[in-house]
């Protein structure tokens, strides 16, 4: 009885929760689409290694994670915020420096 307990327990599926942002994120994991981070992603996984892929706004993330029979895994991962621009100049200031006087 014990063997056949620790047969399934070997064999019981494993757990990924995915909690990516920002909402608008692609999500891939061993290179199949498992859709945008709008929401937490919860795969069920053979025990091993898995490749999650990341995809935002022409920005892209990869991890390898492993993950135990039975194991029940959450991952988080945030891109970084778009930064801002440094400030333009106006086409006053443009015209100042050209001058050489100021705005």
């Amino acid at each position: 009885m014990l063997v056949l307990v620790s047969v399934l327990l070997a064999a019981a599926p494993s757990q990924l929760t995915l909690e990516v942002k920002p909402a608008d994120t692609i999500i891939f994991v061993d290179g199949k689409k498992v859709g945008d981070a709008s929401k937490p992603r919860t795969l069920k996984l053979k025990a091993g290694s898995h490749e999650v892929k990341l995809t935002h706004s022409g920005d892209s993330h990869s991890d390898e994670i492993v993950i135990k029979a039975g194991e029940k895994l959450t991952w988080r991962f945030e891109f970084e915020e778009d930064r801002k621009p440094s400030k333009q100049p106006t086409v006053d200031e443009e015209k100042a420096e050209e001058s050489g006087s100021p705005p």
